[in-house]
């Protein structure tokens, strides 16, 4: 029997071993103080239907006459423009913003995460393409061809 050409030699990608200790990061592994948590939590807060739906019964309220018999005030418009217009979008814009990049520090490294499984995939790919190469010319060579 003849010998094979070429002795293939699996060389695992560094990221295999790499993969099976680190997993993926969360937004809650990320340490970032409590400032970064409170403006987390109200960035996933306000974030959804629900905090909509909260804002618009208030104002809702408001303009039904809630708020003049609480605070007094028989045309609440103005009152209620500089606190739903301006003063709650503004705190609410900055809490947000800064929620935004404490959720996006999670999500690049996730990302970074992809790409070096990527990279290890194409390795492992390559190297699978090696190992058939190597073995048609073993059995080229063996068929006598």
């Amino acid at each position: 029997m003849a010998e094979p050409a070429e002795v293939f030699h699996y060389e695992p990608h560094p990221r295999i071993a790499e993969r099976k200790q680190t997993p993926p990061p969360k937004i809650d592994d990320e340490h970032v103080g409590f400032n970064g948590r409170l403006a987390a939590l109200i960035t996933k807060g306000v974030g959804n239907m629900w905090a909509f739906y909260a804002v618009a019964i208030a104002m809702g309220l408001w303009m039904g006459g809630l708020g003049a018999s609480l605070f007094g005030d028989a045309y609440p418009w103005a009152l209620m423009l500089l606190i739903f217009g301006g003063i709650i979008q503004m705190l609410l814009m900055i809490a947000i913003m800064v929620g935004q990049q404490v959720l996006g520090q999670a999500a690049d490294k996730r990302a970074t995460q992809t790409y070096k499984d990527a990279e290890a995939i194409l390795h492992e790919c390559q190297q699978l393409q090696s190992h058939l190469t190597s073995q048609d010319g073993f059995l080229t060579k063996v068929a006598g061809h």
